[in-house]
């Protein structure tokens, strides 16, 4: 038994919400979880590729929006051709990114996380907004 530290009523030491006063109990985490330093991480082409080909039609559809708008104008036809020409750029060439993408756990808080560009350098956790780093495709703590 262990004693809950809002209201020091005894409780079960797997407990995570206090029968008595209804608080939450905040989970301990085991010494060997809390000083992992990387995370080993895994290849998701077909993933990664769908997603940045989600990405890629989003960013068509919204430069070919505001092309044609600019294109309307008349004056300002020559960028709207130009923002047309880069959405339909973006929409073949975004697959290309997401073929690089990994996927980890976060050595922070352990949330999955997708890295969309593997190289060197690093992704923010979604979740704790910590910053990891990519080395090696693996994930570190900074």
């Amino acid at each position: 038994m262990k004693k809950c530290p809002y209201c020091a009523e005894e409780i079960q030491p797997e407990a995570i919400k206090c029968k008595h006063c209804g608080e939450f109990i905040k989970q301990e985490k085991n010494e060997a979880e809390i000083n992992k330093k990387s995370t080993d991480t895994k290849d998701i082409k077909g993933k990664g590729m769908a997603l940045a080909f989600g990405t890629g039609i989003a960013y068509c559809s919204f430069s070919f929006t505001i092309g044609v708008i600019l294109c309307l104008t008349g004056i300002l036809a020559p960028i709207g051709i130009i923002v047309i020409l880069t959405g339909i750029l973006a929409l073949f060439l975004s697959p290309f990114f997401g073929s690089a993408s990994i996927e980890g756990d976060c050595p922070y808080c352990n949330t999955k996380v997708i890295s969309l560009i593997s190289k060197e350098g690093g992704v923010n956790c979604p979740t704790c907004q910590k910053r990891i780093v990519v080395r090696d495709k693996k994930f570190f703590k900074t």
